[in-house]
């Protein structure tokens, strides 16, 4: 088949498949659900990709606890090492040397 055929034959069953009541009906329900419909496809994407982005930031702020539950702990455990290093107290007979690096 040459090119004139393969075209002949393309424009006869698009004719055909544009004047078949199915296809018209589908192809306007798939333009409705797509474009006009109040759950339409373009919002659904956008949902989806604000659900994962929402997503990511629960899992960011659950590591953030985790991390801050540690140092609670940490710190619950050992408050006079944190005193002494962060507010420099000495006990009595005692001089504090400040080395920075």
């Amino acid at each position: 088949m040459n090119k004139q055929q393969l075209s002949k034959a393309a424009n006869y069953w698009i004719r055909k498949g544009l004047t078949n009541r199915f296809v018209l009906a589908g192809l306007a329900f798939l333009c409705w659900v797509t474009f006009f419909d109040n759950s339409r496809l373009i919002s659904q994407v956008q949902l989806d990709q604000d659900i994962a982005l929402l997503n990511e930031q629960k899992q960011e702020y659950i590591d953030k606890i985790d991390r801050i539950d540690d140092e609670q702990a940490a710190l619950e455990s050992n408050k006079e090492g944190y005193v002494r290093e962060h507010y420099f107290s000495a006990r009595e007979n005692e001089k504090i040397f400040i080395v920075s690096e």
